[in-house]
């Protein structure tokens, strides 16, 4: 519905929108909603992404909410690894 506005604003991205920035991508086999395992819906973030780390937590849509130990796992796991100057290990 904000399609043109969406547009718009991603055009000003820098980097034609690039992140060179670490990025953490949690995907869940049974999340149906936003299917990454075995369809290309995920290729935008891996073309555009340069420092991109992609973790299987087996969940369904709601990630956070359904397992929300392994979540914060793979989320210390990560800091730990990419931010190991300010994150202990």
């Amino acid at each position: 519905m904000n399609v043109t506005a969406n547009i718009a604003y991603a055009a000003q991205a820098k980097n034609g929108g690039a992140l060179t920035l670490p990025v953490l991508f949690l995907r869940a086999p049974y999340d149906y909603t936003c299917e990454t395992m075995d369809s290309r819906f995920a290729e935008p973030m891996r073309h555009d992404c340069a420092d991109l780390t992609e973790t299987v937590v087996p969940s369904g849509h709601w990630i956070a909410q359904e397992q929300p130990i392994r979540v914060n796992a793979a989320l210390a796991k990560w800091l730990a690894a990419k931010a190991a100057d300010v994150w202990p290990a």
